[in-house]
């Protein structure tokens, strides 16, 4: 995958978050931020990995997402389960937190780990999955900043054709409520052995968090 291509995802990403393109389709009631993003991500690359002719398989909350979305893909599953025969459901996991398969199943051109927790060796545990799949593109979200460094160093160890997109996800430091309007930066980088990378755009966006509801959190547009 081209530098091009990869900073065209990175930036719809970032401009899906700032107008919430995506919310009516995540049931973002009564969730943390955290599995809100993880939902949302998920999705994101889901339907990025439609778009761009893949089967995207990942795993979502079935109950965090709102139903339309199974009509919409009753043909991806169909599709599907002629290239995988062995999986039923319609959403799943292939070795990692998300892939894109190619059509022919053989090829997976994106393959993404997501590491919810603020814990460094959650992340790089996670993050030395992605040392062991063949895939052009390895997408590594997290949400410690301090990951950087340590993210960087393993990825020294990928092959010549393999380019890493590290995205960090953070609220806002100087925010302490709990409630209210909250205002986070994403953040991304590329790294690659054998080829220049472009710097990637930070940005920020806010959502909503609603009063806490049986120790969760309640996330609107």
């Amino acid at each position: 995958m081209d530098n091009e291509k990869i900073v065209e995802i990175y930036n719809n990403l970032i401009d899906s978050l700032k107008d919430k393109r995506y919310l009516d389709i995540i049931w973002y009631k009564c969730i943390t931020p955290n599995a809100f993003f993880d939902n949302y991500l998920k999705f994101y690359f889901f339907k990025t990995g439609m778009d761009e002719g893949y089967y995207p398989l990942t795993h979502f909350s079935l109950h965090k997402l709102n139903p339309k979305i199974l009509e919409m893909w009753q043909s991806f599953q169909d599709d599907l389960h002629n290239v995988l025969p062995h999986k039923d459901d319609w959403s799943f996991e292939f070795l990692n937190d998300l892939s894109w398969l190619s059509k022919d199943g053989l090829t997976r051109p994106l393959s993404m780990e997501l590491e919810q927790e603020k814990n460094i060796k959650e992340i790089v545990y996670d993050f030395k999955k992605l040392l062991f799949v063949n895939s052009s593109l390895k997408i590594m979200i997290f949400f410690d900043s301090k990951a950087f460094p340590k993210l960087l160093e393993l990825a020294q160890n990928s092959n010549q054709e393999e380019t890493f997109l590290l995205i960090f996800i953070d609220k806002q430091s100087d925010q302490k409520q709990v409630i209210g309007n909250m205002d986070y930066r994403v953040m991304g980088c590329i790294y690659s052995k054998n080829r220049s990378v472009p710097d990637l755009r930070s940005d920020s966006f806010s959502i909503n968090i609603m009063s806490p509801k049986k120790n969760k959190i309640c996330v609107e547009k």
